[in-house]
């Protein structure tokens, strides 16, 4: 390489050297003359560094965070610390223990109604419908009665005794028999279905066969309306249907009697609570039944207890 080259290429770089040099001052400058940044140092000596300062610049610590205040005081009670410590078990007992086991045996026996009643005419009777039941969650033993007594007579009642199997979250099986008294006695092998319909509507269907081949069935609907915690609104209705009339029992083939009923009742305890309603039931007349001498619509009040064990 020839000496003019070497000449051009000192030349050139100190020109490149000169302007970076120009460029970093020009770019010190702008930020010294920033909002909030302290003018550079006026004398050409070399600033000292710190933790707070950059040469040509200072550069200030963030604040400190505050910290957050103490949560205000309220009627919060920590439970006391545990005072027995859990001897080692095996899962048969901490299930006992903790009785966590869903296949448990438990029993219930509930009274829906329990009641007196006076008719539009003036009559007065009284009426009852109970059940109780013994099992786990999916297999179930039931027993089952409902019915009125007029006076001195029983008007008609019933009880059935199943076999209940839970199928679904909300459904179940059931297979029985049934046994009417009263008004001439008779005896059915049942089967239905019941459970808890989509809103909450508490469903009973039952399907009935006696000995003479007769049939019958049963439809009952009931809905919780709740007012208030305590204050509970319950519609509620029943059919029955039979194949063919019975006059002993004064039973109507076809539609035989039906039931539309509203209670007020007021849960003193989520296990007994007295109630208030009216009943109105609608049964056809029959020249083949000579018992049925009532009108065929009826308006009944109602005053009763529903309770729990």
């Amino acid at each position: 390489m020839s000496k003019r080259k070497l000449w051009k290429l000192a030349t050139c770089l100190a020109a490149t050297l000169a302007s970076s040099h120009v460029v970093a001052r020009q770019s010190m400058s702008s930020m010294a003359n920033m909002p909030g940044m302290p003018a550079a140092a006026a004398s050409t000596a070399t600033p000292s560094r710190s933790d707070d300062s950059i040469q040509g610049m200072s550069m200030p610590m963030p604040a400190k965070i505050a910290q957050p205040s103490a949560m205000p005081a309220n009627d919060h009670v920590p439970p006391a610390l545990p005072t027995m410590i859990m001897p080692a078990m095996s899962s048969t007992q901490m299930t006992e223990m903790m009785q966590m086991d869903d296949q448990a045996t438990r029993s219930m026996l509930r009274v829906d109604r329990l009641e007196s009643g006076v008719g539009s005419d003036g009559s007065r009777s009284s009426a009852w419908q109970a059940d109780a039941w013994w099992g786990d969650d999916i297999d179930q033993l039931w027993l089952e009665t409902e019915g009125e007594r007029e006076r001195h007579a029983m008007r008609d009642a019933r009880v059935d005794l199943f076999w209940s199997h839970a199928f679904t979250t909300f459904w179940d099986w059931q297979l029985g028999a049934r046994n009417d008294i009263g008004r001439g006695s008779r005896s059915w092998m049942a089967a239905g279905l019941r459970g808890l319909a989509p809103y909450w509507f508490d469903i009973d269907a039952t399907f009935y066969l006696d000995a003479d081949g007769r049939t019958a069935a049963r439809f009952e609907a009931s809905y919780d309306l709740r007012l208030t915690q305590r204050w509970i609104l319950m519609p509620d209705a029943e059919l029955n249907f039979y194949s063919r009339g019975d006059a002993a029992r004064d039973v109507h083939a076809g539609l035989s009697d039906g039931r539309l009923g509203l209670r007020l009742r007021y849960d003193i305890s989520r296990r007994f609570a007295p109630y208030l309603g009216v009943d109105w039931s609608y049964r056809p007349n029959d020249a083949l039944s000579p018992l049925r001498t009532e009108p065929g619509h009826e308006l009944t009040w109602r005053v009763g207890v529903r309770f729990w064990l």
